[in-house]
């Protein structure tokens, strides 16, 4: 009876470990586009992002804390990932028809912060 005990504790164990890992590595990774997407994709990445519920793409409005730098990439990422926050951090909530990928280097600067 021990031994059936001590089996279902390192069990548990190893569940709960294998949980965590995945929790910490999902938590690491930021939804943002290709490095060769082009402008017309980015666009249409910012407009469907920003066009969807739950999503708050204000920062990246005019006065916002992530407008600057005024670029498209820089506004196609903050709007992908909140997108990607939004909708249960699945990968496929990251895909852009193709044109979103994942990084684990933290896209925030010092005014705007990639949640």
């Amino acid at each position: 009876m021990a031994m059936a005990s001590t089996t279902n504790v390192f069990l548990v164990s190893i569940l709960l470990l294998n949980l965590l890992i995945s929790t910490t590595s999902q938590e690491e990774k930021f939804c943002v586009p290709k490095p060769d997407t082009n402008d017309q994709a980015l666009q249409a990445n910012i407009d469907y992002a920003c066009g969807s519920a739950g999503v708050d793409c204000k920062p990246i409005q005019p006065g916002g804390d992530c407008f600057e730098p005024n670029d498209l990439k820089a506004h196609a990422a903050f709007a992908m990932h909140a997108y990607y926050n939004a909708n249960g951090r699945n990968d496929h909530n990251c895909d852009f028809a193709q044109t979103g990928t994942f990084t684990n280097q933290n896209p925030s600067t010092d005014k705007c912060v990639f949640q």
